[in-house]
C-alpha cells in the first residue's frame, strides 16, 4: 500500500541521508514517524512545534483532484514532505493551503499534474514555491511569482546557461542548481537573502556571478564552481569574503587572521580546512552550522558577541585539545564539538543555558572530556547527565 511505503520509505531515507549520506551537517529530523490523521487519508507526522507535515496519501481520489487542508486534527499543516505524494499518477490537480511553508523534493514526482504543469511553464510553480524546473533550457529568468526555489529543483539540469533570480525571490534551498554543468552565468537582483547550502555547486561552468548585497547567507552554495576557485586563487589569505560574511576558507593553511569588519562565518566555510588556527575579530557575531566541520584546528579563541555555536560548528576537528567559551555564549547546538576526540578541557560558563548533546563522540559512552564551568550551571546538569567530568570554576 502507498500509505505504508511512504511511512517506511521516507522514515529510512530521513535516517540514511542524515547518518550516511549528509552527515551531522544536515538539519533534517530522523526520528520521527508519521501515522494516519484525520477521515481523508492522510499521514502525516507532529512536528516540536504543533505543526504538521503531510508524508503520504492512501485515500480515495475518483476526480483525480487533490485537496490538501490546513489543519488535520486542529494542527496545522506547514509542510509537504519528501516524495509524499510521488508515483500517485491519478492525482491531475493540486491545491495547497497558505499555511504550507516548506516543500520537500519529489513529493509530487511521478504524477500527471507535475507532467501536465511542465508542458504548460518548465517553471512548476506552487504557492510561490517552484518545485521543479529540470524541462528548462538555455538562459532562464525566474519567474516574479516565486518566492522559493525547493531543494534540487533544477538539479541534474545540463542544458540551462545562465539564471537571473529576481528579488521576489528570497530563498534558494539546498542543491536547488546543483551539477547544472552547462551553467555559465548567475545574476541574483537585490532582495534574495539566502542560498541554501550547495546550492550551485558542482556548476562545473559558472564562471561569472553576480550578487546582491541583499544576500546574508550562502555557506557551501558555490561548492567546485571555477567562480569561487578563482576567487580563493586570487585572495591574498585564502578567504572569500562577500557582503562581510566569510563564505569560504577551505584553502586557507596554518594560522588565519579574519580581518576586522567581518560580521559571520558561513555554513561549511572551513570545512575540511588545513587551517590550524584562526584569529577572530571582535566584528564576528555568527559562525555557522559546520564551519569548521573535519578542520585541522588545533586551538580557537572564540570572541565576545557569539551568542551561539550551531550544529556541528567544529565537528571532527581531531586536533581541538583545550577551548575556553565566551561569556555571551547561551547555546551550544547538537554536535558543535561532536568527535573531536583529543578535546581534553573546554570552559562554559554560566551563560550557557542550553546543551544540545554538543560533545557526541563514538563510543558514546567513553568521554576523556572534563568540563570547567559554575557549580548549578546547565553545564554541569548536561555534565552529569552524560557522565562527563565536572570540574567547578568561579
Amino acid at each position: 500500500m502507498k500509505m505504508r511505503r511512504n511511512k517506511i520509505v521516507s522514515a529510512f531515507l530521513a535516517l540514511l541521508l542524515v547518518l550516511t549520506v549528509l552527515g551531522p551537517c544536515h538539519t533534517a529530523k530522523a526520528d520521527s514517524w508519521a501515522e494516519p490523521m484525520g477521515d481523508e487519508g492522510f499521514w502525516a507526522q507532529v512536528e516540536d512545534d504543533d505543526t504538521l507535515t503531510i508524508t503520504g496519501f492512501d485515500g480515495d481520489l475518483p476526480s483525480g483532484k487533490l485537496v490538501v487542508p490546513s489543519k488535520i486534527e486542529g494542527y496545522t499543516v506547514t509542510k509537504i514532505a519528501y516524495g509524499a505524494f510521488e508515483d500517485m499518477s491519478n492525482i491531475s490537480s493540486v491545491k495547497l493551503p497558505k499555511t504550507v511553508k516548506e516543500i520537500e523534493p519529489h513529493a509530487f514526482d511521478g504524477t500527471k499534474w507535475l507532467e501536465n504543469q511542465q508542458k504548460k511553464n518548465p517553471q512548476v510553480i506552487i504557492n510561490g514555491f517552484l518545485i521543479d524546473g529540470k524541462k528548462c533550457t538555455g538562459k532562464i529568468t525566474i519567474s516574479k511569482k516565486v518566492k522559493t526555489i525547493i531543494e534540487g529543483a533544477f538539479e541534474g539540469n545540463t542544458k540551462i546557461t545562465s539564471v537571473t533570480v529576481p528579488g521576489k525571490v528570497k530563498t534558494i534551498k539546498f542543491g536547488a542548481f546543483r551539477d547544472c554543468t552547462s551553467l555559465k552565468t548567475l545574476k541574483l537582483k537585490k532582495g534574495v537573502k539566502t542560498l541554501g547550502p550547495e546550492a550551485f555547486a558542482g556548476c562545473k561552468a559558472l564562471s561569472s556571478v553576480t550578487i546582491s548585497s541583499s544576500v546574508k547567507t550562502m555557506g557551501t552554495a558555490f561548492t567546485d564552481t571555477p567562480w569561487l576557485q578563482k576567487k580563493a586563487k586570487n585572495s591574498a589569505n585564502g578567504l572569500v569574503i562577500i557582503n562581510n560574511i566569510l563564505v569560504d576558507g577551505s584553502t586557507a593553511q596554518g594560522t588565519v587572521e579574519i580581518p576586522d569588519g567581518v560580521t559571520a562565518i558561513d555554513y561549511g566555510a572551513f570545512k575540511y580546512g588545513q587551517a590550524t588556527r584562526v584569529k577572530f575579530p571582535d566584528s564576528i557575531k555568527t559562525i555557522g552550522p559546520c564551519a569548521f566541520y573535519y578542520c585541522d584546528l588545533e586551538s580557537i579563541d572564540i570572541p565576545e558577541g557569539v551568542t551561539t555555536l550551531q550544529f556541528s560548528t567544529f565537528y571532527g576537528c581531531k586536533n581541538l585539545k583545550q577551548v575556553k567559551l565566551p561569556k555571551s555564549l547561551e547555546s551550544l547546538e547538537y554536535l558543535c564539538f561532536g568527535e573531536c576526540k583529543q578535546l581534553n578541557t573546554i570552559t562554559i560558563p554560566a551563560s550557557v543555558t542550553k546543551l544540545e548533546y554538543p560533545f557526541w563522540s563514538a563510543p558514546f559512552w567513553k568521554y576523556s572530556l572534563v568540563i570547567y564551568t559554575p557549580q548549578g550551571s546547565a553545564a554541569e546538569e548536561h555534565a552529569k547527565k552524560m557522565d562527563i567530568t565536572v570540574k567547578y570554576t568561579k
